[in-house]
């Protein structure tokens, strides 16, 4: 069993059969039928295709399903991704012991693949479409400068905003070129068990937003004084990888206090 694909109906069978709990948030599927009619409808379908796919078996759930499932339900290491690309896809890569595995979710099902536990970076990026990094260079500006001048959505405007704010002209004239067409984006996090098995989550995330002229790596991170700054700069998939590599090992699972991951600026502007 290396890779399959089950409906949002089996995945919900299985998983209330197993009773696993909540289902990991990023790829939670909702629930699909609610009167006993429908409910029952759908069990059968749903029998149906895991028996189909050889996924279940007189005794039950297959096995290697089973062992599956229970180390998506609690995971030692996940990566995660939200990615709004032509349609939103949500995935995550998750590891605990020797098993691991991604999941790939455009609402409807989910594209199961079992992955080495080294994996999980590289697994969780397939997704994304290959771009080249974008022309420019690496920019930062406040966060809330970025945040106020791209509510309007208007690029036009959102040049002579950050120069009203205070960045300087050819910063803005940077920012502006680096946003101008854009095309996807979204963000990927990283999070695992602590020493006393607790869900600790990284207190960043790696984001990127692309344009039709290639890929931008965003991220915020704090001064000394607390302020906010978001910094934008030209990524390839390579970079991306990079990134994730270093915000996995920079979670210290041992130490890291809980704390709720934040989101750099994604403006929208078009």
């Amino acid at each position: 069993m290396t890779a399959f694909t089950l409906s949002v109906a089996a995945v919900d069978l299985v998983w209330r059969r197993l009773e696993l709990g909540p289902q990991p948030l990023v790829i939670r599927v909702p629930p699909q039928a609610h009167s006993a009619a429908e409910r029952a409808g759908q069990t059968e379908l749903a029998e149906a295709e895991l028996a189909a796919a050889g996924l279940m078996l007189r005794g039950g759930v297959h096995p290697e399903l089973v062992a599956l499932l229970r180390m998506l339900a609690r995971p030692e290491r996940e990566l995660d991704a939200r990615l709004f690309l032509e349609s939103p896809v949500r995935a995550l890569a998750a590891s605990a012991g020797e098993q691991a595995a991604l999941v790939v979710s455009d609402g409807a099902r989910w594209q199961v693949t079992v992955l080495e536990p080294t994996g999980l970076a590289h697994a969780i990026l397939s997704p994304l479409p290959e771009r080249p990094a974008g022309p420019g260079e690496s920019v930062s500006v406040r966060s809330a400068a970025l945040s106020t001048a791209a509510a309007s959505g208007d690029l036009e405007a959102f040049e002579p905003a950050l120069v009203e704010f205070g960045v300087p002209s050819a910063q803005a004239t940077a920012l502006a070129l680096m946003f101008r067409d854009p095309v996807d984006f979204g963000q990927f996090g990283v999070a695992g068990q602590d020493a006393t098995g607790r869900r600790r989550r990284a207190e960043r995330v790696v984001a990127f937003h692309d344009t039709s002229y290639g890929r931008y790596l965003v991220e915020e991170h704090r001064a000394g004084d607390g302020t906010a700054w978001t910094t934008v700069s030209p990524a390839d998939t390579r970079r991306l990888h990079g990134q994730l590599t270093t915000l996995s090992a920079d979670l210290d699972l041992a130490r890291s206090p809980a704390a709720a991951a934040s989101s750099p600026v994604l403006p929208h502007i078009r």
